[in-house]
């Protein structure tokens, strides 16, 4: 079973949370991350993933083609970001609406001082004396906090200040819940490269361990495989070119490769398809019918 390429059929077809434009964005954005930003993406917590993930997009508009001292942005800019920069602007730390208030929807005591602040405000009348319940509120209370998430909204007398008081936690838990749904698949995308990588590091060391059985094993691979030939017009064989599945195996992989990276590439509307890029060998460009093979062969090195 081409296990590989069902994976990522899997993982493109899944419309649930992005339609498939957004979707085709992501992977690109992913294909542009070092590796240290991809190890940080897949395996640390939403807050520190969003963390790193701004210094990425918001550090990136600013400065753009500089050095980051964190080392988060690659060089050249991540392009995928650049093209379709509203759509990954959606994805932050900020309330929405907050106008710069409100601070870190991932900070637990800003969200107590807000909650806190909430409770003073409903207790002095609500929104339909705002101006008033805010400057008597602010009056009543000598707790230093509760006096910061009242007066930093934009005023004691603010209506406006008044009401993001109400309503920030349950926008920041909003702004979260997005961003929750943007990981999740970031990460699903990370896993399925990194399960790329690893399918052709262990096929290049089956390779390297036994290159006699390797090439006996694609000599049959190719000639057995039901996607070698293919029916043309008048019931005619039609051969199909296969011959980035032979170099892999027989040049690429004839010796030991330590930086294997892969990228999932999707242009346009067009079938996606696997870039394979070593230090010691051209870049391959490997179509899904290329990839069923390979793993048809590699299944029995």
């Amino acid at each position: 079973m081409a296990e590989i390429n069902a994976m990522i059929n899997a993982l493109l077809a899944d419309h649930s949370y992005f339609n498939t434009q957004q979707l085709h964005s992501m992977v690109a954005f992913v294909n542009e991350l070092d590796e240290e930003t991809l190890y940080q993406f897949e395996n640390s917590d939403e807050r520190t993933v969003m963390y790193a993930y701004e210094q990425l997009v918001f550090t990136g508009r600013n400065n753009r083609g500089n050095d980051i001292e964190m080392g988060l942005l690659n060089r050249p800019a991540n392009t995928a970001v650049q093209n379709n920069r509203a759509f990954f602007e959606r994805f932050n730390t900020s309330v929405p609406y907050g106008r710069g208030y409100g601070g870190n929807v991932y900070e637990d005591s800003t969200k107590i001082k807000y909650d806190y602040a909430s409770k003073i405000l409903n207790a002095v009348g609500g929104l339909a004396t705002m101006g008033g319940g805010i400057a008597a509120a602010v009056a009543a209370t000598t707790t230093t906090t509760v006096r910061a998430a009242l007066t930093a909204t934009g005023g004691a007398a603010s209506l406006a200040g008044g009401a993001l008081v109400l309503l920030r936690n349950s926008l920041a838990d909003s702004q979260v819940a997005s961003n929750k749904r943007f990981i999740e698949t970031v990460k699903k995308i990370v896993k399925a490269r990194n399960k790329v990588n690893k399918f052709f590091e262990e096929t290049n060391n089956k390779v390297v361990k036994d290159p006699e059985k390797a090439a006996t094993q694609l000599q049959a691979g190719l000639s057995s495989n039901p996607n070698r030939f293919t029916r043309g017009p008048n019931n005619t064989t039609v051969f199909q070119n296969l011959s980035a599945v032979e170099k892999l195996v027989q040049e690429d992989f004839a010796s030991q490769h330590y930086n294997i990276k892969t990228k999932l590439i999707i242009r346009n509307n067009d079938p996606w398809f696997i870039r394979l890029e070593t230090l010691r060998s051209e870049p391959r460009e490997l179509t899904q019918m290329d990839m069923e093979v390979l793993q048809s062969v590699a299944s029995r090195l």
